[in-house]
């Protein structure tokens, strides 16, 4: 029986700038069970990245805040916390691995002094205990004689034992959540199997939950147990992974799809969706997708639509599911849903 672990509720950071009001994240909803993994896709610029510091704490105040909503985790809703209780929790139940592990890690420290840090600082052990610890979680995501690498700096390891090391880090104290954000980019694909291979074998052995923050949906594909397609800072579609592949709702997911290469399928030009996602403080009127929308109708132009929930449990933000439900329904007593 899966249990909820962490639960986002119309979260809204936004960033105040000069140039006007930044809606990196507006009115995101999520539901993350223990034991799961949730991938979180769309193209840069969608507010993938904010979402995931938003929930680390880590968005920087000012130009940044969380104006409005709530990150429930384990029934504790962390907006409302002190900043002290929040350094107990991150790295302790809820940790994180950034985009760059070069940008990452530490240049000046070996790579055994900043894992045995976390050790030190969380769990309070003594300096040979951390040593210890740190062979075994170095072992444990495969990195070969640990006990040499721990004196190594970064700028010796390749990209994907940089990686690896990172995994080790996030995961030094067994958090209940692990996110994950963008950790197989600069990677050759090879290594990216790899590392989402690890990572989805130290869930199981762990019981880890993961947010996989990524642009790319054929990484969430083999890993995913549901997915969220971002867009413009909201959620354009919410569902599990197989409905997504199989039957997406959203144009903008649809044409994410169309982008993938297919073995089957072979094209002389991949699809592309037109233009490019609009600045966080300019977004248009109405819809934010309907300027690249090849189904865009007149209302998605002049009023942004709700997100609604369809069959099996699948939401969808999309003017033409919510024309199909209203019509359906005055039919039928005449109600709008």
């Amino acid at each position: 029986m899966t249990k909820e672990l962490l639960e986002i509720k119309n979260l809204k950071t936004y960033f105040f700038t000069d140039e006007g009001t930044v809606r990196a994240v507006d009115g995101v909803d999520l539901e993350l069970n223990k034991g799961e993994t949730l991938g979180i896709v769309g193209e840069s610029g969608s507010g993938k990245s904010m979402m995931s510091l938003s929930i680390m704490g880590l968005i920087p105040n000012p130009p940044g805040k969380i104006v409005d909503g709530q990150i429930n985790f384990k029934d504790k809703n962390l907006c409302k916390i002190s900043k002290s209780e929040y350094r107990r929790i991150r790295g302790n139940e809820i940790s994180m691995i950034f985009q760059e592990p070069m940008t990452s890690l530490n240049p000046v420290f070996t790579i055994g002094k900043q894992i045995m840090e976390v050790y030190k600082h969380h769990q309070g052990l003594s300096k040979a205990e951390a040593k210890e610890k740190t062979i075994e979680m170095l072992k444990l995501v495969g990195i070969s004689m640990p006990e040499r690498r721990i004196h190594e700096y970064p700028n010796q390891l390749s990209g994907g034992m940089r990686q690896r090391v990172m995994i080790a880090m996030a995961l030094a104290c067994n958090p209940e959540l692990l996110i994950a954000d963008e950790p197989t980019t600069a990677l050759d694909v090879t290594i990216q199997a790899q590392i989402l291979k690890l990572m989805d074998d130290l869930k199981h052995k762990l019981n880890t939950s993961i947010i996989l923050i990524t642009h790319n949906l054929g990484v969430v594909a083999q890993t995913a147990d549901k997915i969220i397609v971002m867009y413009a800072g909201k959620v354009m579609e919410y569902s599990d992974t197989k409905s997504i592949f199989k039957n997406p709702k959203h144009p903008y997911t649809e044409g994410l799809l169309d982008s993938i290469p297919k073995i089957d399928k072979p094209v002389d030009r991949l699809s592309a969706i037109p233009g490019t996602v609009p600045s966080s403080n300019d977004f248009p009127t109405g819809c934010s997708f309907y300027p690249r929308c090849k189904y865009a109708m007149e209302i998605c132009k002049e009023k942004g639509p709700d997100l609604i929930k369809l069959e099996d449990d699948v939401q969808v933000r999309c003017w033409k599911y919510i024309e199909e439900k209203t019509f359906v329904s005055k039919d039928h007593h005449s109600e709008k849903v």
